[in-house]
This record gives C-alpha cells, sequence and structure tokens, in this order.
C-alpha cells in the first residue's frame, strides 16, 4: 500500500513539463487545483487543446503567455473561465508576472498577501463575478510597477484601501467600485492617473492630493459616505 501511495503521489507531481521551470509550474499546478481546473470551460470545452496540467509545457496552456519557451510566465488571461475556489498563496511565486486577468469568474477569495511579491505587475484584473472577501493586504503597496487596478462589485470586501498605496506611483487606472471599503481614502500619488473610480463605497473622507488631478483625468467618488471633503472637489464632476 505504501509503494502505491508514493506512486500516486509521484503521478501527481509530474504535472510539468521536464523543462518548463519548477517553481513556475508548481504556482500554476496550485492555481488550476485550487480554482477547481476540472470545471473550468477551459478544461471542458472541446475547442480548447492546450489544456492546463496537460503533458505539453505549460506555455502552451490556454490564457498562459511566457516571455521563453519554457519560463518567464509574465501574463494570465483567465476572464470567464469558470473559476471557483480561491487564490492561492504560490501565485505570488510567478515572479515574472506583468497582468492577471481573473475577471468574471465564480472565486469565493481573498486576495492573499502574497500578490505582493509580484514586483512586475502593471495590470490586476477583478472585476465582476467574483466574490472577494476581507481586506485587501497592506503587501500591495510593493507592486511597485502596477498601473492598472480593476476592483468592482465586491460587497464582502471590507476595510480601508492600505495606507501603503501611497507608494504606487505608477499607477494610471484605479477602479475600486461597489465593495463595502471604508476609512479614509489614502494619500494617493495622482502624477500618472488617467482615471479613478472609487465610487459606490462607504468612505468617510478624500486626500487633498486628488486635487492636484490633471484636468481631463476622468474622476468618480460619489455613493460614498464623506463626512470631510477638499473643497476643491466640491460641486466637481468627481461627486456627480
Amino acid at each position: 500500500m505504501r509503494t502505491f501511495l508514493l506512486f500516486a503521489a509521484a503521478t501527481v507531481a509530474t504535472a510539468c513539463h521536464p523543462m518548463d521551470n519548477p517553481k513556475e509550474c508548481a504556482a500554476l499546478e496550485a492555481l488550476a487545483r485550487s480554482t477547481n481546473y476540472e470545471n473550468w470551460h477551459a478544461t471542458t470545452d472541446p475547442q480548447y487543446k492546450d489544456k492546463w496540467l496537460s503533458e505539453n509545457s505549460m506555455c502552451t496552456w490556454i490564457g498562459v503567455r511566457c516571455h521563453g519557451e519554457h519560463r518567464g510566465v509574465y501574463q494570465l488571461h483567465m476572464a470567464q473561465f469558470g473559476m471557483t475556489g480561491e487564490i492561492p498563496p504560490e501565485v505570488g511565486d510567478l515572479a515574472e508576472l506583468e497582468v492577471v486577468d481573473f475577471m468574471i469568474n465564480s472565486m469565493s477569495t481573498r486576495i492573499p498577501p502574497e500578490i505582493g511579491n509580484l514586483k512586475k505587475l502593471k495590470r490586476l484584473l477583478l472585476w465582476d463575478g467574483n466574490d472577494l472577501y476581507g481586506k485587501i493586504p497592506e503587501e500591495m503597496g510593493n507592486l511597485a510597477a502596477l498601473e492598472d487596478f480593476y476592483l468592482r462589485g465586491h460587497p464582502n470586501l471590507q476595510g480601508p484601501i492600505p495606507e501603503s498605496f501611497t507608494g504606487l506611483s505608477n499607477l494610471k487606472n484605479l477602479h475600486i467600485y461597489g465593495t463595502n471599503l471604508t476609512g479614509a481614502i489614502p494619500d494617493l500619488s495622482v502624477a500618472n492617473l488617467e482615471s479613478i473610480n472609487l465610487a459606490n463605497n462607504a468612505f468617510t473622507s478624500a486626500p487633498a492630493s486628488l486635487c492636484n488631478l490633471e484636468k481631463g483625468t476622468r474622476c468618480f467618488l460619489s455613493g460614498n459616505g464623506f463626512m470631510t471633503i477638499p473643497a476643491c472637489l466640491v460641486d466637481t464632476e468627481c461627486l456627480l
């Protein structure tokens, strides 16, 4: 019996192509198993040939983009995959990631703090369909390259926007809409902002830094419970 169990464990461990980067492939395997890949549309639909956890290189799996033939996973395009379950902490081991698109799935998950390890991440898309709960982790302030953060329709997401977001100087589009986030909006860097949508949350104050938004920057702050707000924002389109 012990021999059989060892053989079974070894079989599970060989989901990665022998030439794939083992750490990256292990992270993708953890993502697949944590989000019930056997029920994904990309697994059950016969039109998809390059299924996850197949004998082919991870860089051929549907939705995965790599810099090299067997390494350098830099994009995950997994919108409408039919993902359920949770985002696992191993996602933080995909050090080359620049784009993560998990929009329109059915996960019930926290945002793992390990996502803050993705120093090259530029786009994080978590809009719609999923049920995010808990808090936005403070570690997201480590995402110095982050340009686009889209998060909408998560009423079970609570707490404040982390103060660490003040260091995200490359942000272009910040959309956190329709959550139960509370407290003060931190003093965000606005130098590169093209759009900011923090409407329909439960924020209580806005920072003076928003007075420095460039003309033409799309700004939406309505639907909050502001107790204090900079005078420069009163009667502007930000609050319409």
